[in-house]
């Protein structure tokens, strides 16, 4: 049940202080603004309780993001958004505040279903754990379930995971289970429509900017409920959006396949088939 008071919560000192610290810390570099944070760096503190106080008073407006287009591997482009440093202080001082209340929930299935953008102790200075202990984790429960004999695999992801992610069912789900703020969460609304990965259209309604910790702290949140459904009946695993299914025999894994496409599609989600196999 989320808390009360999460506003004072929200806009103490001490919570901005932690997203700063955590945004110097980030392990996303490739949009890190170093003048800028050497600029904030300068009088910091001051420039935290400006922030704070434009939020109280609703003069705070973030700026629509830069956008970088990086390749990837398939030759297509990766956008990412870049976002000021004072944006990217309040999307961490929102994330801070979610990861409180939604520790408790992602402790049931991680590390055990769930191997990826878990969170860290709430006062750690790290807000997620490291990529490289989770995907070792990740990879020694799979060889675990392939040696008790669950030899038919379903490997399958996500198309354009983070620019899919619909802004109002995330909002309606962390309304529903972590946090009920509802001046909180037409920040994050206000926030995500500016730092969306599309252009223009209905489509800002959708997507999460990649390459900050608060991002993929929502989308493990996001998938949740499918992780939820799965885990019940099947042996599953899931690393960011890289899903794995391994039963004993092709008839559960093709009821498996089946299952996971109807969870994604009820969070507007699209399987990537291409992707799909049995091993």
């Amino acid at each position: 049940m989320p808390t009360t008071n999460i506003q004072e919560e929200f806009l103490s000192l001490t919570n901005f202080q932690l997203a700063w610290e955590r945004v110097l810390r980030s392990s996303h570099i490739e949009n890190k603004d170093r003048i800028a944070l050497r600029v904030f760096a300068s009088n910091v503190d001051f420039y935290l309780r400006l922030l704070i106080e434009e939020i109280r008073s609703n003069t705070y407006i973030p700026m629509q993001a830069h956008k970088l287009y990086l390749p990837k591997t398939s030759r297509t482009l990766r956008t990412i958004p870049v976002l000021s440093i004072r944006d990217r202080i309040v999307y961490q001082a929102i994330g801070n505040i979610i990861i409180q209340e939604a520790i408790p929930y992602l402790s049931i299935l991680g590390d055990r279903h769930i191997f990826a953008h878990l969170p860290q102790p709430k006062d750690s200075l790290f807000p997620l754990k490291p990529w490289i202990d989770q995907f070792s984790g990740f990879s020694q429960k799979y060889e675990e379930m392939w040696k008790q004999g669950n030899r038919w695999v379903v490997e399958a992801d996500i198309s354009a995971f983070y620019s899919s992610i619909d802004h109002q069912l995330l909002t309606d789900l962390i309304r529903q289970r972590w946090v009920s703020d509802e001046n909180l969460l037409a920040l994050l609304n206000t926030c995500l429509t500016k730092w969306s990965p599309h252009e223009k259209g209905p489509e800002l309604h959708s997507g999460l900017p990649q390459g900050y910790e608060t991002s993929d702290l929502l989308s493990t949140l996001f998938l949740l409920p499918i992780d939820e459904k799965m885990v019940v009946g099947y042996r599953y695993l899931r690393y960011v959006d890289d899903i794995r299914i391994l039963t004993p025999d092709q008839n559960t894994a093709s009821k498996g396949l089946v299952s996971l496409d109807l969870a994604l599609q009820a969070r507007a989600l699209v399987l990537q088939t291409k992707k799909n196999s049995y091993s």
